[in-house]
């Protein structure tokens, strides 16, 4: 870590002495080196599938600034998908390689994405070590190499040229590197047990005071912890895993049925998730059960989930805002999901668009809690978390949680009770105040008087009643099934214009 640091420290302060980063410079030149020999696509490649989908992602992010797709297909997760034959794989590896020189195709973005992209590598050349050529096998081992080197001259990248801006200077994204390190360590046959010991407290680390499990972002929470147990399995090492508590909680709650991070996502979709075919390995599904069962974990300082008969309820409870990075802010405390079984009646819409605020989903706007003014996008205020820092507090018993969040527009109160399942909100703003709700299918509305309405399901009931009149309108929406796929759903939002202490009442019921 000493290195790291050594180095980010030294980036830090030529940066802002010199007014220049470094660190893209770095990137491009060693990637790009004379052994990469650049070659034009051949008519067959550029009908490639693979190639076709670069070239749509780059012309979409040039059009709507959209990064998170064009990431993505840069990560070749494909090359490790097994029902791909090696042959095509291969091919398409090489000739994303083969563009570096020229990289009309490649981009060089943050460090994160290079570690993520030279893991699906390594494992891909481990997996099949025996089938390449002498000039392949040197050709895929200099590409290692070089991110692995890369680590440590340029942590925490952002890269930027003319028409394209990647910025990402953020623990989270350091982490995954770390990841790579472990995984290029255990394939040069480096000892590992000192560097693992190091990596997994460092990155306990930076769960206790970065507070991932503490962010918007579930998804986050899941896919660090995620990675935490793939490595181990990779690398077949034994470790206590008891030791890292905030990994280990997330580990937990991916294993558990009822508190399912990877689904529940409160926040945005960010689908970082490295190796992802690695989920669906038999060995590595009975790897991560047996590592995390017997063991007790709590997560009631995050999130509380509350059951009767057949209804569930799942209540984000973190205080965001004093913790995390700027990345992953979300005004959302409060913020619920609602289930009969496993069928989800009320969700958070997750993310359609990387850049677009309007799609982001990152306010109170879209999330369902309540929305003072309609709340501010951290895309258009740099110091979105300052803005909504708040006084959260949460108090819990037996059959009730109450949460309450006070700032300088007043003050809200969200109160759970499992009794007959109710929900009250008492609220108080000086500005407008909104509630939005998004259900996944359409509710029948009973319209009984101006301070009253019932919403109607096949299998559930939702009665809300008001102390005061409120306006309400129902409309077709969208929500993110995973990121940027786009799914029907409903939108119901309702207003108060008064400036008066309001108090709702939620009363839900199951029709089974």
């Amino acid at each position: 870590m000493f290195t790291y640091k050594v180095v980010f420290l030294f980036h830090i302060f030529f940066r802002k002495i010199f007014k220049l980063d470094l660190r893209p410079y770095f990137i491009k030149f060693i990637y790009t080196l004379h052994y990469y020999k650049s070659t034009p696509l051949k008519d067959e490649s550029a009908q490639n599938l693979f190639i076709q989908k670069l070239k749509k992602a780059f012309t979409n992010y040039k059009e709507d600034g959209d990064k998170r797709l064009l990431w993505e297909f840069h990560r070749l997760d494909f090359i490790n998908d097994k029902n791909i034959p090696f042959e095509n794989r291969l091919k398409d590896l090489i000739t994303w390689m083969d563009q570096l020189k020229n990289f009309n195709l490649i981009i060089f973005e943050n460090m994160m994405e290079c570690s993520i992209r030279a893991s699906n590598i390594i494992i891909f050349f481990q997996s099949n070590i025996n089938k390449f050529s002498k000039k392949e096998t040197l050709f895929i081992k200099k590409h290692i190499k070089r991110t692995h080197y890369l680590n440590y001259l340029a942590p925490d990248m952002y890269f930027k040229r003319s028409g394209l801006i990647f910025r990402d200077e953020s623990n989270n994204h350091f982490i995954f590197c770390l990841f790579f390190q472990l995984l290029y360590f255990y394939q040069k046959k480096i000892q590992l047990n000192n560097k693992l010991d190091k990596y997994l407290k460092y990155i306990n680390l930076k769960f206790s005071n970065d507070g991932y499990l503490k962010e918007g972002s579930t998804f986050y929470s899941y896919s660090v912890a995620n990675a935490v147990l793939k490595i181990l399995f990779l690398i077949r090492k034994e470790t206590d895993i008891k030791k890292y508590n905030f990994i280990f909680k997330a580990v937990c709650s991916a294993e558990d049925m009822e508190l399912d991070l990877k689904n529940i996502n409160f926040g945005d979709k960010d689908g970082t998730i490295i190796l992802p075919l690695l989920d669906l390995d038999e060995d590595f599904k009975n790897y991560a059960s047996n590592t995390t069962s017997g063991h007790e974990y709590d997560l009631k300082d995050n999130i509380a989930l509350m059951k009767q008969n057949d209804l569930k309820i799942i209540i984000n409870m973190r205080k965001v805002y004093n913790y995390g990075t700027l990345g992953h802010y979300h005004d959302d405390y409060g913020h619920f999901n609602l289930y009969t079984g496993n069928q989800p009646i009320i969700v958070d819409p997750g993310t359609l668009s990387y850049s677009n605020s309007e799609k982001r989903f990152d306010t109170s706007s879209f999330h369902n809690a309540l929305s003072i003014d309609d709340s501010k996008s951290m895309t258009l205020i740099r110091n979105f978390e300052k803005l909504f820092h708040n006084k959260n507090k949460s108090t819990i018993s037996d059959n009730s949680i109450i949460l309450k969040k006070e700032s300088s527009l007043g003050i809200a109160t969200r109160k759970f009770f499992l009794d007959s399942f109710s929900i009250v909100d008492e609220f108080n703003y000086k500005d407008d105040a909104k509630i939005h709700i998004f259900f996944t299918s359409e509710p029948i509305i009973k319209d009984d008087q101006r301070n009253i309405i019932t919403l109607d399901f096949n299998n559930l009931t939702i009665k809300i009643s008001c102390n005061h009149l409120f306006n309400y309108n129902i409309e077709p929406s969208l929500i993110a099934k995973n990121y940027s796929e786009p799914t029907n759903a409903y939108l119901l939002v309702m207003n108060f214009k008064k400036l008066v202490n309001y108090k709702l009442k939620w009363e839900i019921k199951c029709l089974n």
